[in-house]
């Protein structure tokens, strides 16, 4: 999504995803992205100002082996800030390995209540 008003331009790419997947090796709940696309942001990225913010809309629903308690809620930052909060890279996942940071490292935008007001209100 471009994004932008009289002062700035920027990107934001949002994810839509059903759980947060339980990291056990960190202890903690982790979110991510393709690594290919990672690297395409980055590029974007390093133009200028912060240009990109990634989004992560998390339902609470439930990942492969993880607890059933996953968080719940928008979450995101801008990439200049995240870029130095990875919490691991893994190529396992995805066509071209994966990138995940910790809930902890992304600021919770919205509830998933808010996020769904809102959608009620837009329709």
């Amino acid at each position: 999504m471009l994004v932008w008003n009289k002062r700035a331009v920027f990107f934001v790419e949002a994810k839509h995803k059903s759980a947060f997947s339980w990291y056990r090796i960190g202890n903690t709940w982790v979110t991510g992205i393709d690594l290919r696309h990672y690297h395409e942001y980055l590029l974007l990225d390093d133009l200028g100002p912060p240009r990109v913010i990634l989004m992560f809309l998390h339902r609470g629903g439930r990942a492969k082996d993880s607890p059933p308690d996953s968080p719940r809620g928008l979450f995101g930052g801008w990439l200049r800030d995240l870029r130095k909060k990875e919490s691991h890279r893994s190529p396992k996942h995805g066509p071209s390995g994966m990138v995940y940071w910790s809930k902890d490292s992304l600021k919770l935008l919205a509830t998933l209540d808010e996020v769904e007001g809102i959608r009620e209100v837009a329709a």
